[in-house]
């Protein structure tokens, strides 16, 4: 009788159980999770930073001497009892400016016209030209006030005071240090003639700075301007006193260089209502004025 290999008995096998540990591995190893691959971050180039833009300066006053050129457009209506007449003209003068040492300012006006319906380039009697003028530093708050040489003390006597009115705008006394929304004011007076009375005037500027430009490579401070004036005089010939007052406002754009504080550019626009009263008469005149500052050499 044969007998059965033992091997092939039921359930006495070692190798059967070695089989079945091999396979249970390898089910196993087939069943592990595979590891999770991250791509690595390509990171991307920074972008290139923005130019810082100022919000404040610290004003450097210098010495230089500066070339402008000043245009003012007047409109003058006078209404009388035989009623209103209206007259235009323009004035331009050349003038040179520097500040001095100490806040002072000194210059000339080295020519000066009216074109009117009634005349071309008329000239201004009495005035020599150049004229040389000149302004003690002023006080805190205080406009400068112009003086020039060789200039009558009563402005009726000479109309060189028109001429250094003209000019007044291209001095404006920036704080030492501004920044974007810094306000400031200045007031001052200056005397004047219309009709035979010697006037004197006063005026308050107020000052915004408003923004920051760059023009053609020049950093420039923009400001906001806003003017009030007020007016009065007193003449009196023959028994006859002859009074005259005036109020007016302004505004307008300074452009001032952001480094000397120097006024590079101006546009403004002022109206001035005025009344004459005399003993027999009562006249009323209003000017409105448009004044353009430039800097020929800029």
């Amino acid at each position: 009788m044969l007998r059965q290999n033992p091997a092939y008995r039921p359930g006495g096998s070692h190798l059967t159980a070695r089989l079945a540990a091999v396979l249970l591995l390898a089910t196993g190893a087939c069943s592990a999770p595979i590891p999770r691959q991250f791509p690595t971050p390509i990171e991307s180039p920074a972008p290139p930073a923005a130019p810082a833009v100022p919000t404040s300066w610290v004003i450097a006053r210098d010495l230089l001497a500066r070339e402008y050129l000043v245009e003012q457009a007047a409109e003058i209506s006078i209404t009388t009892d035989s009623g209103t007449s209206t007259d235009t003209s323009t004035l331009v003068v050349e003038a040179t400016v520097r500040s001095t040492t100490g806040g002072g300012v000194s210059g000339l006006v080295r020519s000066a016209s009216v074109r009117s319906a009634a005349a071309t380039d008329a000239s201004f009697p009495g005035v020599v030209l150049p004229l040389v003028f000149s302004g003690t530093p002023p006080s805190r708050g205080s406009q400068h006030q112009l003086t020039g040489r060789n200039v009558p003390a009563d402005p009726c006597q000479s109309p060189s005071h028109v001429l250094l009115g003209s000019i007044r705008d291209l001095f404006v006394s920036l704080p030492d240090t501004v920044k974007l929304g810094t306000t400031w004011a200045d007031s001052g007076h200056y005397d004047g003639c219309r009709g035979g009375a010697r006037l004197i005037g006063s005026s308050i500027r107020r000052f915004s700075l408003r923004s920051y430009e760059v023009r053609d490579g020049q950093a420039l401070l923009l400001v906001d301007h806003r003017s009030t004036s007020r007016l009065r005089g007193m003449a009196t010939r023959s028994g006859d006193t002859t009074v005259v007052e005036g109020v007016g406002s302004g505004s307008g754009e300074f452009a001032i260089d952001a480094i000397s504080g120097a006024v590079v550019s101006t546009t403004t626009s002022a109206s001035l209502e005025i009344s004459i009263r005399g003993a027999v008469r009562l006249e009323r005149a209003r000017q409105l004025l448009r004044t353009r500052i430039l800097r020929p050499d800029r």
